[in-house]
């Protein structure tokens, strides 16, 4: 068992780093394509000349984190069986929402299309999902009794929320008349520190970095 949770944890660090650099990578061959004001999500348009591979880029992310969701479980069961199935749950819910389903429905630019609809509800969902999963992996630890580590995810989670309701602002009504054009940047923030308490609990549990967690014996 210990090999198939190393084996998660390794495969979470690999599907963060795809999911980092791959907007770096379609953009090289999207020309013109605006880092700071374009969504990764234009990469998937009908028409644009990155549109197969970022679909496939996304699905095979997706059914990557799947995999890597078991790992968790199995990590923190012992702590708390119904807080380690809520993790490996908000997992695999932003999974299939933010990654295979993206990779299935194109983005449309009308957004009132049922396709559109699909496109931006699956999205909002699994950002909520792992927002939820922070709030759990932060739980977790607190029951480990590491405040030190748990500390550090706070830090994070209440730096991604303020991305995240930026980020979110025209599904905000009281926010929607406040202008922020640079999407694409709150776009990549938002996802890259609410995956990075994820990160760092693989990179802690692979004993790359130590946060001095208690090791629960599964």
């Amino acid at each position: 068992m210990k090999t198939k949770k190393e084996f998660g944890f390794y495969l979470m660090v690999l599907v963060i780093i795809s999911e980092t650099i791959s907007p770096f990578i379609l953009g090289y061959f999207y020309p013109h394509f605006n880092q700071l004001n374009m969504l990764m999500s234009d990469f998937g348009e009908n028409g644009k000349p990155t549109r197969i591979a970022f679909k496939i880029w996304q699905i095979i992310d997706g059914s990557i984190y799947i995999i890597s969701a078991f790992a968790f479980y199995q990590c923190f069961k012992s702590t708390s069986k119904g807080l380690a199935k809520l993790l490996s749950a908000s997992i695999v819910l932003y999974a299939l929402g933010d990654c295979i389903i993206t990779g299935i429905a194109d983005r449309v630019k009308n957004s009132s299309s049922i396709i559109g609809k699909i496109h931006s509800d699956a999205s909002a969902l699994s950002l909520l999902a792992i927002w939820i999963g922070v709030i759990v992996l932060i739980l977790l630890y607190k029951k480990e009794n590491n405040d030190r580590f748990a500390n550090i995810l706070k830090a994070i989670f209440i730096f991604a929320t303020f991305i995240l309701i930026i980020y979110s602002k025209h599904k905000i009504p009281i926010l929607r008349e406040f202008r922020f054009p640079l999407r694409g940047l709150t776009q990549k923030l938002c996802l890259y520190s609410l995956f990075l308490p994820f990160l760092l609990v693989s990179l802690d549990k692979l004993q790359i970095v130590n946060f001095n967690s208690k090791k629960v014996v599964n």
